[in-house]
């Protein structure tokens, strides 16, 4: 591993580095210089001034490596083979940093820079390393100054994963680490507990195993309220169906050293802390440090780790470093605004929604202020928005009067199977702000993979009740079998009956009603953890609660995620 990557040298490595390579450039023209400026104080003339220009030199870069991160997460997934991990690492970066085709010259969704400021790469835990990365630009907040990205595949810029093959079997460490965070002034923004620090963000890989690390969505900047009790649920979900903790990530994790401090003491006289269960993280602000000048954002850094554990060792794990920035207005008198339930906004927060490969998902996202326009301004903005997705009017949009609203439209391919976490927010004029957390799910039908599929076959009513449905009643077991050669997980089945002529499905049953909300997948021959590998078999049980119709023709189709 290079000097460069060994996080608590990584600011001298990349000052010296500059120093070093304007020295040998310029050494000769500052020698003449010097020496026929004086020949008798020609050397200690040249030492001031080679210690002037350092110090010159180091301020600058200070200023420059100390306003860039914002957020940064770590995430993976088992690639095709069982030694290949596919890495994630979505990260934000101060915008003004980088030049994009905004009118305003700075990068919007769909630009790719080189995040060549703090150099951010990954090292795979190995001694392989990506050098700097290449980052997409998926979203993007003009008066907050940030730019959301998903770094690229340096062999395939198309890629917004990252491919690495191991060399053997069991646990590796990969992390990034590298500088800065934002300082502890730089206009407009007031960094409070971990001004100019050393970011960093590790994970655990137990390679072989097919284990997926949690997936974590959050957006750069969480608000909390000044002098007041704070709530808000750090979003995660396990792919593999595994149970997972939250936990304040400590200090290591967070910049390779001790130099990381949570919000709370010495800056603020109440701790924050987070429900290992829940994923609530909670933070009183009342004492808080804050920037003095209201005009200045008070903001906080934080980092969260999700883990899952089994037998009391972490086999995976993802990091989510993030701001909470305190409010400026009276929180007594401002009221925060909300996301609209439907019909106005048809994708529900704190939802899944299951999708096919190749269909296309359209719904709305509206939220209102209940203060008056005159009050309060709003703005609508996402983070992780799928690759491929867009929204209309594109994001972010306001500030504008309530309420706003856009549609989001995505057509999931191939490589989209597995489930993709995106949060919306809405924040006001006073910095209050609402979250609106969603999951998609990208499912393959499988019935090209499966053997034993029960098609257009017809099945007669029972008239025996069913407790929580209506008269009438359908039970039927089938085998599944899987005779290719991938794998697949989160096994679902969706149904279509065929009555009087008319095609009905279980989106829009009509008089067909389903007992329960589930299908029931039962373990058979060697199924298990919820995936079907090749050759094996798994057995569904379908519970179908009918009404006075005397026949219907039953079509099953069975879906999942390619691993």
């Amino acid at each position: 591993m290079s000097l460069k990557h060994i996080g608590q040298y990584c600011v001298v490595y990349h000052i010296l580095k500059v120093i070093t390579h304007l020295i040998l450039r310029n050494l000769k023209k500052w020698e003449s210089y010097i020496m026929k400026s004086t020949q008798h104080s020609g050397r200690i003339i040249g030492q001031m001034f080679l210690i002037g220009f350092f110090i010159v030199l180091l301020n600058s870069l200070n200023s420059v490596y100390a306003t860039h991160l914002r957020f940064l997460r770590l995430e993976y997934e088992p690639g095709v083979n069982k030694k290949e991990i596919h890495f994630k690492v979505p990260a934000a970066f101060r915008r003004n940093g980088f030049g994009g085709t905004h009118p305003d010259g700075h990068p919007q969704t769909g630009d790719v820079i080189t995040e060549t400021i703090g150099g951010t790469g990954l090292n795979f835990g190995d001694g392989s390393y990506t050098g700097t990365l290449d980052f997409l630009v998926t979203s993007f907040d003009v008066d907050n100054n940030w730019i959301f990205c998903e770094a690229l595949d340096p062999a395939d810029p198309h890629n917004t994963f990252i491919p690495h093959t191991y060399t053997n079997c069991g646990n590796v460490s990969p992390f990034i680490q590298d500088c800065c965070r934002i300082s502890g002034f730089v206009s407009p923004n007031r960094h409070i507990n971990n001004p100019n620090g050393l970011y960093r963000a590790e994970t655990v890989v137990d390679v072989c195993s097919g284990d997926s690390s949690p997936i974590v969505t959050l957006p750069p900047i969480v608000t909390c309220k000044p002098n007041a009790v704070c709530n808000f649920t750090v979003n995660a979900l396990d792919p593999d169906g595994d149970p997972i903790n939250w936990l304040l990530s400590t200090s290591h994790e967070a910049s390779g050293g001790s130099s990381f401090t949570q919000p709370g003491p010495p800056d603020a006289p109440n701790a924050a802390s987070i429900d290992p269960l829940t994923g609530i993280y909670t933070w009183d602000t009342t004492g808080a440090t804050l920037a003095g000048n209201p005009l200045n954002n008070t903001l906080y850094s934080t980092q969260v780790t999700v883990e899952h554990k089994k037998s009391g060792d972490v086999k995976s794990k993802t990091p989510v470093d993030f701001f909470i920035q305190i409010g400026k207005c009276n929180p007594g008198t401002d009221q925060p605004p909300v996301f609209d339930p439907p019909p106005a906004s048809r994708f529900p927060c704190g939802t899944t929604r299951f999708i096919e490969v190749g269909q296309t998902l359209v719904f709305d996202i509206q939220a209102s202020d209940p203060d008056d326009a005159s009050v309060d301004m709003i703005t609508l903005n996402v983070v992780d928005l799928p690759v491929g997705a867009s929204m209309n009017p594109p994001l972010p949009h306001g500030p504008q009067a309530s309420p706003v609203k856009s549609t989001f439209s995505w057509t999931a391919t191939r490589k989209d199977s597995g489930a993709h976490a995106m949060t919306f927010s809405v924040i006001d004029d006073c910095g209050n702000q609402d979250l609106c957390n969603m999951t998609i799910k990208v499912v393959t039908i499988l019935n090209s993979c499966l053997a034993g599929v029960p098609d257009k076959s017809t099945y007669h009513y029972d008239d025996t009740p069913v407790p929580d449905g209506p008269a009438g009643t359908f039970s039927f077991d089938a085998d599944f079998c899987n005779i290719c050669t991938t794998t697949f997980s989160e096994l679902k089945s969706i149904t279509t009956e065929l009555m009087r002529n008319n095609v009905l499905s279980n989106r829009n049953p009509g008089k067909l009603k389903r007992v329960g909300s589930e299908l029931t997948f039962l373990k058979t021959g060697d199924y298990a953890d919820g995936e079907l590998s090749p050759g094996e078999c798994v057995r569904v049980h379908y519970v179908i609660g009918l009404t006075k119709d005397k026949w219907f023709r039953f079509f099953c189709d069975v879906v999942g995620v390619e691993k």
